[in-house]
């Protein structure tokens, strides 16, 4: 999910990396306080972003909470590096 004023990264080969929150967001023309995942809209970014661009959205968690897809585990961490 994609709300108005999440902070968000895009990143890329030749874009970079660009940090910034997203102060507007549309669905079809129409502007919307939040996108449920997997939505397609609209942002406006502060440069150019490319077709193949990532984009992160940073979220706050809570002690405790468990990683989201695509994050490494505490646990496999130790297990991949202990000798």
């Amino acid at each position: 999910e994609l709300n108005v004023g999440d902070e968000i990264l895009i990143t890329g080969n030749t874009t970079g990396a660009l940090r910034f929150k997203v102060d507007d967001l549309r669905k079809d023309y129409e502007i919307v306080d939040f996108a449920p995942k997997g939505s397609v809209v609209t942002v406006t970014v502060p440069e150019k972003v490319r077709l193949n661009d990532k984009l992160y959205v940073f979220k706050p968690r809570l002690f405790g909470d468990k990683p989201q897809t695509g994050q490494v585990l505490p646990e496999f961490k130790k297990q991949q590096y202990s000798g």
